[in-house]
């Protein structure tokens, strides 16, 4: 959009070179007084009037300062007319004197009002002298048209040059507002050049107090100093910095870039730009934080955030690269957590979250530094290790389990089952490799399920034994005596061993309630009670997490329902119940009774007997009840 103040120009020039010429050829034509060279001069006046209002149409800086050009050029036409006054007429008058005057006035900084009362004033004391004069009536019209003409441009180009000093003025202000307040660090700065014309070194002229807070330094101990004597021989300024601002100062180009600093160990976005030749102007903004965040978010896109491993995306690309002919034979190792379900149904997930990390970290620290791993998938790892051949892998899988076994748990062995495969030739593929990988760490987890679920029913009994009222010997009387009750009423051996597991695991739930609960010696609250009421649900669900005892979770479920519909958690009635969960109610009820616990007196064989004998057809199984006793004779 164009400039009102030059469009303004341009009409006052393009008038003056259509008038001031014209004025002169009437002159030359009706006077005397008027040479052929005056008429050149204004020609040649009026010619670069209409070159100054061309070029502003094409040329920016012409545009931008055309108020000052404009200035110039009717000053230029001012002492043209003094200069023919003084050859020709107004020697001797004072209409010379008043002009000169005139033409001081326009030219001088004075208030813009000031300046027009002053100016009209004059214009009316050159025509009523041009009007008493001795000239003919053309010539007094026109000279007195072209003193209108100069000096009213004089007043619209003085009103343009305040508005101009008022600008710059305001504009400095807020410069110098914006400098001081800006959050961005600025610098000015002079680069000193080497004779080969290679920057060495930076001066600075002028900086904001953000780049001061930048180096660390005040202004005091920066202006006019170099960056060699500030910063150690500018060892410690990065270097690459001053070679980029030294050609931004030469070039004269604008550049934008990011770099990491050295010196102040942060990132910084830099905007730099040559002002004039040999100097740079710097704007620093820290992005540390930024960069920061850019580079979490890198890591995440290919590692796992909980064990810090590589992710599945990471690997499938990595699987994708290493395909190649040069990095056979190529061998994977698959790997998946033993009990991790159990952890988390039995612990909780952040005990689950914290037994991946520790198998990520046997695993790695079980690796080379060529090899990769990564997390596969919720409980699964895959290790890719470059030619590396079968019998390699095999010792690598093998220090992984000596690894585990070295790690000592308080709450779940370290264990993860193991499956390898090799890629030999280039006529196979990677997808096969990795099946066979997969089967094969089935085919291990297999064959040491049994092995793995033993230790687990130890840790979780012992567990129990640590933080509740239960012991190992109430876990075996009730094991005793719902064998014995079972034997009674002839079940089959499978049935017995059922029991038996049953009655070893059936209050597993409990561990997972807190121990001021177990450990109460008052009367429990209704929502105390409503926590001991759901451990045979988490015993369900702790025991269904094995797959070795999934066949007896449904009795450790309903272990503590009654025959009359009123136990819990399903109020299921009669022989809704199954019939190894009313055994061991009636085990587990009498050793109880026997042994007591916090909240509840222990009581004698007897006394027991007569509570079994009391609850028979309303908690018991009144058959069950009938047969235990028998036995208890």
């Amino acid at each position: 959009m164009l400039n009102k103040n030059s469009i303004n120009c341009r009409i006052l020039l393009f008038l003056v070179m259509i008038i001031y010429p014209i004025s002169g050829f009437i002159y030359y034509n009706r006077a005397v007084e008027i040479s052929q060279n005056i008429i050149d001069e204004r020609i040649f006046i009026s010619f670069l009037m209409l070159l100054m209002v061309a070029l502003s149409y094409f040329w920016k800086k012409i545009e931008e300062n055309l108020y000052i050009i404009t200035e110039f050029l009717l000053f230029f036409v001012l002492l043209h007319i003094l200069f023919v006054a003084y050859q020709n007429f107004f020697i001797e008058s004072y209409t010379f004197s008043f002009l000169l005057a005139l033409l001081i006035i326009n030219f001088m900084f004075i208030p813009d009002k000031v300046n027009k009362i002053l100016n009209i004033a004059f214009i009316f004391l050159v025509t009523i002298l041009l009007m008493f004069s001795s000239l003919n009536i053309y010539n007094k019209l026109l000279y007195t048209l072209s003193v209108i003409l100069v000096s009213f441009g004089s007043i619209f180009i003085n009103k343009y040059r305040f508005e101009a000093i008022l600008d710059l003025k305001l504009s400095q202000n807020k410069y110098e507002s914006l400098f001081k307040s800006m959050n961005s660090g600025f610098a000015y700065m002079k680069v000193i050049y080497n004779r080969k014309n290679e920057a060495i070194d930076l001066k600075f002229i002028e900086m904001n107090q953000a780049f001061q807070e930048i180096l660390g330094r005040p202004a005091d101990l920066l202006i006019n100093k170099n960056i060699s004597e500030v910063f150690a021989n500018a060892v410690e300024f990065d270097s690459d910095w001053i070679e980029k601002f030294g050609e931004i100062a030469l070039t004269e180009e604008e550049i934008r870039f990011e770099s990491y600093s050295e010196t102040f160990e942060r990132w910084f976005q830099i905007y730099a730009y040559s002002p004039r030749p040999e100097y740079c102007a710097i704007i620093l903004n820290d992005i540390t934080e930024r960069k920061l965040r850019e580079e979490k978010m890198k890591h995440y896109s290919f590692h796992d955030h909980l064990t810090g491993l590589y992710n599945r995306a990471f690997l499938e690309e990595e699987l994708h690269r290493l395909d190649t002919e040069r990095q056979l034979p190529l061998s994977v190792i698959m790997g998946d957590v033993n009990g991790l379900k159990l952890v988390n149904d039995t612990f909780g997930h952040n005990e689950g979250d914290q037994l991946l990390k520790k198998v990520a970290n046997v695993i790695k620290d079980s690796l080379r530094d060529e090899d990769i791993v990564g997390r596969w998938g919720g409980d699964e790892f895959l290790v890719i290790l470059p030619l590396t051949t079968a019998v390699m892998t095999e010792k690598v899988m093998q220090r992984i389990k000596n690894n585990c076994k070295n790690i000592i748990e308080e709450q779940i062995p370290l264990s993860i089952a193991l499956g390898r495969a090799t890629l030999k030739s280039s006529e196979n593929s990677i997808d096969q490799v990795m099946k066979l990988a997969d089967e094969n760490m089935y085919i291990n987890k297999s064959e040491n399920s049994k092995q793995f679920t033993k230790k687990i029913a130890d840790v979780l009994l012992n567990r129990l034994e640590k933080f509740s009222a239960e012991t190992r010997e109430h876990t075996e009387n009730v094991k005793e005596m719902a064998i014995k009750l079972g034997k009674k009423i002839d079940l089959d051996q499978q049935e017995l061993a059922k029991l038996a597991l049953t009655a070893t695991l059936h209050d597993v739930g409990i561990i997972n309630i807190s121990g001021e609960i177990l450990n109460k010696s008052g009367r429990l609250s209704l929502s105390e009670w409503e926590q001991i009421k759901s451990h045979p649900e988490v015993g369900y669900r702790i025991v269904r997490s094995m797959e070795e005892f999934t066949s007896i979770a449904s009795y450790i479920l309903h272990h503590h329902e009654h025959w009359n519909g009123q136990g819990y958690p399903d109020q299921l009635a009669g022989e809704e119940i199954p019939l190894l969960s009313r055994i061991i109610a009636i085990a587990d009820a009498y050793d109880v009774m026997l042994s007591g616990r916090p909240y509840q007196e222990k009581l004698t064989q007897a006394e027991a007997k007569a509570e079994l004998k009391k609850f028979a057809g309303k908690q018991f199984d009144p058959k069950l009840v009938k047969y235990f006793l028998d036995i208890l004779k």
